[in-house]
């Protein structure tokens, strides 16, 4: 009986030493949201016109965003509208007040979406295309015709008027497609096919267009042609 109560009082006094000494702290728990993936939740406001705003999950540049990234500028291909938009908040998730925002920085969602920004400046111009020859191009300006690619894509033909402005000298009547197709002998009702026709003028295939698009007239039938224009 003896040896048993002294090997109880020995299991509690270990069990009392065991209970003395300091316990290792736990591993943090990630925060709730983005933050976990180095993402933040950042505002942008549409620049120039600063009445669209868009709110995200994102790193910009790589990194978490802090209040620094405020004022840079950011293209959104995938807002409503599209555009450039500015950074004029950084919030982080676990401090937000509406619920951490759990559609948009719910725990777990990954890698939130990359930013590069440009500094603060001025807003780069919309982009915008013209209809020039050999396609649609963006001036870079925000002066182009079209405010969308697909558009000028659709309204750009390769027998375009616009690529065939005065494709013949000074004095040819009619500068129109359907006068260069009949000069050209593309027409139908032509009986000088594939060579100029001279309508009385005297233009030769060799002459000097003075469209910058072509070297000579003969190239000016030649892209007619191939393109069906007629």
């Amino acid at each position: 009986m003896r040896q048993l109560l002294d090997k109880y009082k020995k299991l509690i006094t270990e069990q009392r030493d065991i209970d003395k000494k300091p316990k290792s702290p736990s591993a943090a728990p990630l925060p709730v949201g983005c933050v976990a993936n180095g993402g933040m939740i950042v505002n942008f406001t549409k620049c120039i016109t600063n009445n669209n705003n868009t709110q995200c999950c994102a790193t910009l540049n790589n990194t978490t965003p802090s209040t620094s990234n405020i004022g840079e500028r950011v293209e959104l291909t995938n807002a409503t509208p599209p555009g450039w938009y500015e950074v004029n908040q950084v919030i982080n998730p676990d401090t937000h007040p509406t619920n951490n925002l759990a559609m948009l920085c719910a725990p777990n969602m990954g890698t939130p979406t990359n930013y590069d920004t440009l500094p603060p400046g001025p807003c780069p111009p919309p982009p915008s295309w013209d209809c020039l020859f050999g396609g649609c191009q963006d001036p870079g300006d925000g002066s182009g015709q079209y405010s969308s690619h697909n558009t000028c894509q659709v309204a750009c033909t390769p027998c375009d008027p616009i690529h065939l402005t005065n494709a013949f000298p000074a004095g040819f009547i009619p500068q129109t497609t359907v006068g260069y197709c009949r000069a050209c002998g593309l027409l139908g009702n032509n009986p000088n096919q594939n060579s100029i026709y001279t309508q009385g003028t005297g233009y030769q295939p060799s002459d000097i267009s003075p469209n910058p698009n072509f070297a000579t007239l003969d190239d000016v039938c030649t892209y007619i042609d191939t393109n069906s224009c007629c």
